[in-house]
């Protein structure tokens, strides 16, 4: 029987990762404003799938604990701490939509998709300025 431990958290660790994964997705250089190309789309897809799983609270940092806690109910940082985890919330809803739509227009695999409207639900619940 798998039991759920005291949680294992570190704060510091996914607000420095959510904050890198926000600055790439907004970085012109590593994406065009208006996407241009399969590669700057697949990174996207990338850099969106992984802010995913930091905002479910499911990241692998390769600890048999991490592992168990994805197995128990995600764990969530304070209020405090998600609140500061987007540079510039409309900017980043902006780009996800961006992403979204030139997903949809380009019939990108239907998980790519899935993924961008996750991550504007799971950030919404950390920002109201995405919401």
């Amino acid at each position: 029987m798998l039991t759920c431990a005291k949680s294992n958290l570190d704060e510091k660790f996914v607000k420095k990762a959510i904050y890198h994964l926000d600055a790439a997705l907004l970085n012109p250089t590593l994406i065009a404003e208006t996407i241009a190309n399969f590669q700057e789309l697949q990174l996207a897809t990338v850099l969106v799938n992984v802010l995913l799983e930091f905002l479910r609270g499911k990241y692998h940092i390769g600890s048999s604990v991490a592992i168990a806690n994805v197995l128990c109910e995600a764990e969530r940082p304070s209020a405090e701490t998600s609140a500061t985890y987007f540079s510039d919330g409309a900017r980043l809803a902006n780009r996800l939509v961006a992403i979204l739509s030139v997903a949809i227009e380009t019939n990108e695999d239907a998980m790519v998709i899935h993924d961008c409207y996750g991550v504007i639900l799971e950030a919404s619940l950390h920002s109201r300025i995405i919401w």
